[in-house]
């Protein structure tokens, strides 16, 4: 499993949107969803993503840097993929407060 695509997964059930939901409220097919999730195509365009974000509520942000980890070299995937998980906690933290 990717990242990417096991966070949307994680994201999505937690929510409690099927793929058809969620492919719907992005505009697009569960099949799609089911790759992504399944690791078996690259994270999707940045406005795919960005509605994503929008329907799982999670920060645009954070999601396009967790979507273009993948693409960065080895060396430094691991990295940016610490940065990208500090942010998503820290912005967890400050809704849980809010």
């Amino acid at each position: 499993m990717n990242n990417f695509g096991g966070f949307i997964k994680s994201m999505r059930k937690a929510k409690g949107l099927t793929l058809e939901k969620l492919a719907k409220e992005i505009g697009t097919e569960k099949g799609y969803i089911s790759s992504i999730e399944n690791g078996k195509v690259n994270p999707p365009s940045a406005d795919v993503v960005r509605e994503m974000a929008d329907a799982l509520d999670v920060g645009r942000e954070e999601l396009l840097l967790l979507a273009y980890v993948q693409k960065a070299p080895e060396e430094i995937q691991g990295i940016l993929h610490e940065g990208v998980k500090l942010a998503l906690e820290r912005r967890k933290k400050v809704a849980r407060a809010v």
